[in-house]
């Protein structure tokens, strides 16, 4: 398990994958600490795509599974969101 702490700056439609047509979407987050932020897409995937009530422009800490599988010669990565603790919305 590993933690990303961010923004979301991008959610991608849901799509149908597979011959079961399971659901997945990717969910774009921007580290906001450092000179230099970093970018990671994190896959929502099956049941988890409804698991969360969240929208562009919310933070938090996201938790994630790195996994890796090999289909016909080539290696497949995908990071896989699994929680997700907002922060709280700050009101001026």
């Amino acid at each position: 398990m590993s933690t990303f702490k961010g923004k979301i700056i991008e959610l991608t439609p849901v799509e149908k994958v597979g011959e079961k047509e399971y659901p997945k979407r990717l969910v774009i987050i921007e580290e906001q600490q450092g000179q230099y932020p970093q970018t990671a897409a994190l896959e929502l995937f099956g049941d988890k795509v409804d698991k969360f009530n969240m929208n562009e422009g919310d933070s938090g800490e996201f938790d994630y599974n790195i996994s890796s599988r090999e289909a016909n010669g080539r290696w497949y990565v995908s990071l896989q969101l699994w929680r997700w603790k907002a922060e709280p919305e700050q009101k001026f």
